[in-house]
């Protein structure tokens, strides 16, 4: 027995280390052979969803359509949403507390907020009040997105504030994961684990902005027949969601936050907008600073061409070129930056093709004033080609300038406010200087300049 006990200690001494199961760097080559092209198991998924995606209903009538509504608002709240959720839960009356009042002597107060959402989960919100009103005023519910800072994040502190001074009462709700709410476990994610448990996940969340409706309901001063929603990004879908399936809700305006499975199918290749919002934004405002080049080149030849139309017809030709340009161009900053001043190169060339006699001197008129009016040829009666008509060379101050101008806005306001170091005057000039360098690359390095005044 003992020389059986030393032979197979010496065979376990002797032998590679041996693991209870494979370890994922064992499958990689094995899981990492391509079986089929990525983009024919992309297009054939496609394929299979798009066709089991059922169709939207036609009601024949509005009574129809009304009673559709009324199934489908109550199937989606009660099987679905509310799932598993106890109903006194559901039912329960809003539980409100008024943690204080801050004056603000701007025409609003704030009334700080802190409401259940279900028993032992509180949420907190501000009610941003009108100081004088006239009767019942109307409400807005101000839901949240995903920014970090959640109810205190600027721009709905702003648009709240705004709607209070117009006599409007404005409820700025915090959200799960941000803000107040920013702990560990309140992730959106987290509710997965509700699932696990037989309650539906959609139930929590539709909860929190549902009491938020529920407040301005019930609120003394709220008309309950002026009750809107609002919101940006998540915001967006809360707005939709809750806009659908509550009828109290009368106005509902969704800012960005949701699109169809359809259309996500359909335009896979662009995804949602939120994920390309900083490159398209950019491509935005390069295409602005193109065509308002484009424009000026027009301004600078249309009133010495010696064939009449000439120039309108270089100008349409040269956005043509721009938009086709756009449409076809890559996804990479500089090279899509390349490609659209190869187009203002061709446009500058269409100008210069335009017969035309500069050996002569015209008053140069500059057009100022309100923005839509400067830049609708209905609003303004065409007055820059009338002004043409007289012998004048107009000028014209376009949107880019306008845009221009608002940056250089903040940047003052912030100043007046002692935030000359702070993240948001650091963010005001990093966008001005990268839209400056896109100008100044698209809007006048070989663009069309048009011809020099003699």
């Amino acid at each position: 027995m003992r020389s059986l006990l030393l032979l197979m200690a010496a065979i376990l001494a002797g032998a590679p280390v041996l693991n209870a199961q494979t370890v994922p760097d064992d499958l990689k080559p094995i899981l990492g052979q391509e079986i089929q092209p990525v983009s024919v198991v992309a297009f054939q998924l496609s394929q299979y969803l798009a066709a089991r995606i059922p169709k939207l209903p036609s009601p024949a009538s509005a009574e129809q359509w009304t009673s559709e509504g009324k199934r489908w608002r109550e199937h989606i709240l009660n099987d679905v949403a509310y799932h598993g959720w106890p109903r006194e839960w559901v039912d329960a009356a809003p539980k409100f507390e008024d943690l204080g009042v801050v004056e603000t002597g701007q025409g609003y107060r704030l009334h700080k907020l802190r409401f259940e959402i279900v028993p032992g989960f509180d949420s907190t919100a501000i009610l941003y009040e009108p100081e004088r009103t006239t009767g019942r005023a109307p409400a807005i519910l101000n839901v949240h997105g995903h920014d970090p800072l959640g109810k205190a994040a600027e721009y709905k502190q702003k648009r709240c504030i705004n709607f209070a001074k117009h006599g409007i009462m404005a409820l700025n709700l915090e959200w799960f994961a941000f803000g107040e709410l920013a702990e560990r476990g309140n992730e959106h994610w987290f509710g997965g684990h509700l699932d696990l448990v037989g309650a539906n996940e959609l139930g929590l969340f539709y909860l929190e902005m549902r009491r938020g409706l529920d407040y301005l309901y019930d609120h003394p001063q709220v008309d309950r027949n002026r009750i809107g929603v609002t919101g940006l990004s998540g915001g967006g879908w809360q707005t939709i969601v809750l806009s659908s399936l509550d009828e109290r809700v009368r106005v509902s305006v969704p800012v960005a936050g949701f699109s169809s499975l359809r259309s996500r199918i359909e335009a896979k290749r662009y995804g949602d907008l939120g994920d390309i919002a900083n490159p398209f934004m950019r491509t935005a405002w390069r295409a602005l600073v193109s065509a308002d080049t484009i424009h000026r080149a027009l301004l600078k030849t249309r009133p010495y061409e010696t064939a009449p139309g000439a120039a309108d017809l270089a100008f349409q030709e040269a956005l043509a070129d721009l938009v086709k340009t756009i449409e076809n161009s890559c996804a990479d900053a500089g090279c899509q930056l390349e490609s659209m001043v190869e187009s203002m190169v061709r446009a500058r060339e269409r100008f210069q093709r335009v017969p035309a006699f500069y050996d002569r001197e015209v008053p140069l008129i500059g057009v100022v004033g309100e923005i839509f009016c400067r830049l609708n040829t209905f609003s303004n009666e065409d007055l820059i080609r009338k002004l043409e008509s007289y012998g004048a060379e107009a000028c014209l101050s376009h949107i880019s300038e306008w845009v221009d101008y608002t940056n250089n806005e903040l940047k003052r306001k912030l100043h007046l406010t002692g935030r000359d170091i702070s993240l948001a005057m650091g963010k005001a000039y990093l966008r001005s200087h990268i839209q400056h360098a896109d100008e100044l690359a698209v809007g006048h390095r070989d663009g069309p300049e048009g011809r020099p005044r003699q």
